[in-house]
């Protein structure tokens, strides 16, 4: 009986809402990893796109139960995002592209 897999209404809002939140971190993914031989300088342009647009997301009054998981994620993004600043190998390829 297949009546035990039904999805129920709040499931399907909890997915649409994974959905909205991962949609600004996979536009670069997919942008790079689309790519013959994606650039080392378009990396940081692209992660800087998702961290405003998860900025963007988490001010915004429309999705308030969103807010504290793009909080989380933001904490992470920020992160890794000093470690590419402090990475010279960024900013170098940054310079030569």
């Amino acid at each position: 009986d297949m009546a035990h897999y039904r999805i129920e209404p709040l499931d399907w809002e909890v997915l649409q809402d994974l959905e909205f939140i991962l949609e600004a971190p996979s536009l670069p993914q997919h942008t790079m990893s689309g790519e013959q031989s994606p650039l080392l300088s378009s990396v940081l342009p692209a992660f800087e796109t998702f961290i405003t647009q998860w900025q963007t997301m988490a001010a915004s009054p429309a999705h308030p139960q969103l807010c504290p998981f793009i909080q989380e994620g933001l904490s992470w993004a920020n992160h890794y995002h000093e470690h590419m600043h402090a990475n010279k190998t960024y900013l170098l390829a940054m310079c030569m592209s």
